[in-house]
C-alpha cells in the first residue's frame, strides 16, 4: 500500500517537470522497481519464517544446509535493499535531476546516502534474525541450560527429588566420609611406615589410597545438596580440574594394578619396575586427561561470573561428558577386555612366578576393580544421559537432576569402598589393624581384672 502511494506521488511530481514521453518511461521503471521490491520483501519474510520453523523442528541436525540457505537469504536481502533504495530514490523525485549535468554528482551522493540508510534499516534486521537463529542452533551455546528444580512447574516432583537427595547426602556425610578418612589415613600411615619394604604393587595401592582420600575431601562440596555451591566459573573450573585428576588417576592406577597382578611377566610390566617413575607417569597422564576435559567447560570467556557449581558442571559443553566417558571409562574398559584376553591366551605370562606382594594383593586388586566397574558404569550412564539431553536442548526433569546427584554420590562412595577393601584385604594393612586391636584389648584387660578382684574383696 505504501509502495503504491509513493508511486502515485512520484507520478504527480514528475508530471510537473518532465514531458509526457518521459512520463511513461519513468512510470514503467517505477512500477517495475515497486514490484521487485515487493517480491523481494515477501521472499525475505517467507524465508525468515521458514528459518524459524526449521530451527524449531530440526535444531542442529542439518546445520551445514541451514548455513547455505542463510547465505542465499543474505544475498536476497542485499538485492531487496538495492531495489528498495532505488524505489525510494524514484519516489523522492531525485531521479529527474539525474538528466541535468549540474545535479548529477549531487544526485549520486543522495543515492549513496539513501542506500546506506536503507541497508541499516532493511538489511540489518534480517541479519540479526539469522544470527539469532544460528546462535540458537549452536550446541556450544549453554545459556539456556538450568537446573530442572529451578524451572520445573511440577512442585511435588521437585520436593520429592530434593528430599531423596538430601537424605542420601546426609547418610554419605555421616557414614562414608568419616569411614573413608579414618581407614584411608590408617592405611596410608601403614604404607609410609613400611616404605622401605614396599613392593611395586604396594606403592601403587598407596597411590590409590591417597587418591581416594583426596576424592573424599573434594566430595564435601556436595554437603549442601539439594542446593549447589555458589562460586565463580574460575573456582568451579578448579574444582572440576582436581576432581577429574583424581578420577583419571584412580582409573589408571587400577589398570596398572590389574596388569601387575594378573600378567606379572608381560613386557608391559617392565615399565612398572620403577614405582616412583610409573606413579609420575600415571599422574602426568591423569593431569593431561583432566586438562583436556576441563578445556571443554566453555567458560573461558566468563571466568569471574558467579555460577552454581558441582564437580561436573551442568553448563559444560556436551563434549565434556563424551570425552570424560571416553578417557575415563571406555578406554579403561577396553584395556580390561584386552587384559582378560591376554590372560586367557598367554599362559606363560599368567603362570610365571609372581612376586610376594603381587600374590598377596591379587584379591584386593580384584575387589577394587569390581567396585570401580560397578560405580563408574552407573555414573557414566547417567553422564551420557545428561549429554543426550543437552544435544536435544532439553532441560530435563527433577528426576534427571536427582539421578545425576546420586551418581556423584556413588562415585564418591567408590573411594570409601576402595579404602575399606585395601585395609581389610591387603595383608600388611590387615596385620597392622589386627595388631592395633590386640594392643587395645590388652590394655583393657588389666583394668577389667582389677575391677573384678576389687569387687570380690568388697563382697
Amino acid at each position: 500500500m505504501c509502495t503504491c502511494i509513493h508511486s502515485l506521488c512520484w507520478c504527480v511530481h514528475v508530471c510537473k517537470d518532465v514531458s509526457s514521453v518521459n512520463l511513461c518511461v519513468h512510470t514503467c521503471e517505477c512500477m517495475f522497481a515497486c514490484s521487485c521490491a515487493w517480491c523481494a520483501h515477501m521472499f525475505m519474510s517467507g524465508c525468515t519464517w521458514y528459518m524459524h520453523v526449521f530451527v524449531s523442528v530440526y535444531q542442529d541436525a542439518y546445520l551445514p544446509m541451514y548455513v547455505h540457505m542463510y547465505t542465499c537469504v543474505l544475498v536476497c536481502a542485499w538485492l531487496y535493499t538495492h531495489v528498495h533504495a532505488c524505489q525510494h530514490v524514484h519516489v523522492s523525485g531525485m531521479y529527474t535531476r539525474a538528466y541535468t549535468s549540474t545535479g548529477h554528482k549531487r544526485h549520486m551522493h543522495h543515492i549513496w546516502k539513501f542506500r546506506e540508510k536503507q541497508t541499516r534499516d532493511c538489511f540489518y534486521p534480517y541479519l540479526n534474525e539469522g544470527l539469532r537463529a544460528l546462535l540458537k542452533m549452536d550446541r556450544h551455546n549453554m545459556s539456556w541450560v538450568c537446573y530442572p528444580s529451578h524451572v520445573s512447574p511440577a512442585v511435588e516432583e521437585v520436593i520429592a527429588a530434593q528430599s531423596i537427595i538430601s537424605r542420601c547426602t546426609q547418610v554419605y556425610i555421616a557414614v562414608c566420609v568419616p569411614l573413608s578418612l579414618v581407614m584411608g589415613l590408617f592405611s596410608l600411615s601403614v604404607f609410609i611406615l613400611d616404605r622401605t619394604r614396599l613392593g611395586v604393587l604396594d606403592r601403587l595401592l598407596a597411590g590409590l589410597t591417597a587418591t581416594s582420600i583426596l576424592v573424599t575431601l573434594l566430595s564435601l562440596n556436595a554437603a549442601v545438596r539439594p542446593d549447589y555451591m555458589s562460586t565463580t566459573n574460575l573456582g568451579c573450573g578448579a574444582l572440576s580440574f582436581f576432581s577429574n585428576v583424581c578420577y583419571f588417576m584412580a582409573q589408571y592406577l587400577q589398570g596398572a594394578t590389574l596388569l601387575l597382578s594378573f600378567l606379572p611377566e608381560s613386557p608391559c610390566c617392565r615399565l612398572l619396575a620403577r614405582p616412583m617413575a610409573s606413579l609420575a607417569a600415571i599422574g602426568g597422564c591423569a593431569v593431561c586427561s583432566s586438562l583436556i576435559v576441563v578445556s571443554l567447560l566453555g567458560t573461558s570467556g566468563e571466568l569471574h561470573t558467579t555460577t552454581m557449581c558441582q564437580a561436573d558442571p551442568l553448563t559444560a559443553w556436551p563434549e565434556y561428558e563424551i570425552v570424560k566417558f571416553s578417557l575415563g571409562f571406555a578406554l579403561a574398559l577396553s584395556f580390561q577386555m584386552v587384559l582378560l584376553l591376554l590372560y586367557a591366551t598367554q599362559p606363560v605370562w599368567r603362570a610365571a612366578p609372581s612376586q610376594r606382594d603381587t600374590a598377596s594383593g591379587r584379591w584386593v586388586v580384584l575387589a577394587v576393580a569390581l567396585n570401580m566397574l560397578a560405580c563408574r558404569l552407573f555414573f557414566n550412564v547417567v553422564l551420557l544421559h545428561r549429554a543426550r539431553l543437552k544435544l536435544w536442548k532439553d532441560v530435563g526433569s527433577p528426576w534427571d537432576e536427582l539421578l545425576m546427584n546420586l551418581a556423584e554420590l556413588v562415585l564418591s562412595g567408590e573411594s570409601c569402598i576402595n579404602v575399606v577393601a585395601i585395609l581389610l584385604l591387603h595383608t600388611p594393612c590387615r596385620l597392622r589393624l589386627l595388631g592395633l586391636l590386640e594392643r587395645l584389648t590388652q590394655r583393657c584387660r588389666p583394668g577389667l581384672d582389677n575391677s573384678m578382684s576389687l569387687n570380690r574383696v568388697g563382697g
